[in-house]
């Protein structure tokens, strides 16, 4: 299962920047996600809104176990993230990986993603350290690939 996010558009909301982003789960548009920019949570408009609800075990923000009614698609959504953790960085430890902090994610991707196609679109030339001297070298036009790996080597 792959889920990534199209047709985001960032914009400054009164507490902190927010976006709209369009989520899809395997090349399948599955939502409309919304940070409205305010502090607050996501809104999730699904797709399939108008499907009968499913229930879903899960935990509520004490960890306590509770049944959940949401539609078949945010159902799929919250297997897949299930047991998933997320450095919170610092003092902060880990923290359950929620559906916000998960599209937030992808937000950030994406828009890392169109950042560095811009700056790869110029003819710059760059080579990463340990490659052989003809690998790697070359006009930068289309392969954001090879600037990730420079900069992010973890990915």
């Amino acid at each position: 299962m792959k889920y990534e996010v199209k047709a985001v558009k960032g914009f400054m909301g009164s507490d902190c920047p927010g976006y709209n982003a369009t989520l899809y789960r395997d090349g399948v548009k599955v939502a409309l996600v919304i940070n409205e920019g305010s502090g607050g949570e996501e809104l999730v408009e699904w797709v399939d809104r108008n499907a009968p609800r499913v229930e879903v075990q899960t935990t509520d923000h004490n960890g306590k176990p509770m049944t959940m009614r949401c539609t078949p698609e945010e159902a799929k959504l919250m297997e897949f993230l299930e047991g998933k953790k997320i450095d919170l960085g610092g003092k902060l430890g880990e923290s359950e990986l929620t559906l916000g902090l998960f599209v937030a994610g992808l937000v950030d991707d994406f828009e890392t993603i169109k950042r560095l196609k811009r700056v790869c679109s110029k003819k710059t030339l760059f080579r990463v350290k340990g490659d052989n001297e003809d690998i790697g070298a070359g006009p930068g036009r289309g392969r954001p690939q090879l600037f990730v790996r420079i900069w992010w080597p973890d990915w």
